[in-house]
């Protein structure tokens, strides 16, 4: 797990993945899979 620096967008979108920071003060990353209608 690489460490990403967020700063404005607390959200980063990563092959396919969306890295949510559930708390601030945490290091905890919810995993939330991208539904993508082509």
């Amino acid at each position: 797990m690489q460490n990403y620096d967020i700063q404005e967008d607390p959200t980063l979108f990563s092959e396919g993945y969306a890295f949510k920071i559930l708390s601030k003060d945490s290091h905890q990353i919810k995993y939330v899979e991208i539904q993508q209608d082509i």
